[in-house]
């Protein structure tokens, strides 16, 4: 059996934080947790169940991989891509801080790396350490 047929496929959602202040990445997992029971609602499953094996819920939440100068990363499964982005975009406050902020997602890849290439190294997050 193929591994990603029991894992699934993976997408990488690249966001923008328009706010006034810094937003550490402690404060966005915050929010984001605070906000995911609405979208993806908790249920008890038996793992060793066969009727379970192909949807692993766990595996199935929101990923925060990078929040860093206001920019970010998270990674979802690829059938709750459009439910992340709305998820994201429902973000109006973080934290504890009064300033009100609106999350713009630029782009969303299939891999880390792509998402490096593509959005993240012309953000100047951080060097891509492979040869091209």
């Amino acid at each position: 059996m193929v591994v990603k047929s029991k894992i699934g496929r993976k997408r990488y959602i690249i966001f923008k934080l328009n706010s006034n202040s810094i937003i550490t990445k402690r404060d966005f997992i915050y929010t984001l947790n605070n906000l995911m029971n609405m979208y993806y609602p908790y249920r008890i499953m038996d793992p060793n169940s066969s009727e379970n094996e192909d949807s692993n819920q766990f595996l199935n939440f929101p990923w925060v991989i990078l929040v860093k100068n206001n920019y970010g990363l998270v990674r979802c499964h690829h059938l709750d891509k459009a439910k992340t982005i709305k998820l994201l975009c429902s973000i109006n406050m973080i934290g504890n801080s009064k300033n009100p902020v609106k999350i713009e997602t630029l782009g969303t890849t299939g891999t880390i790396r792509s998402a490096r290439k593509k959005y993240l190294d012309k953000l100047i997050l951080y060097p891509l350490n492979i040869v091209k």
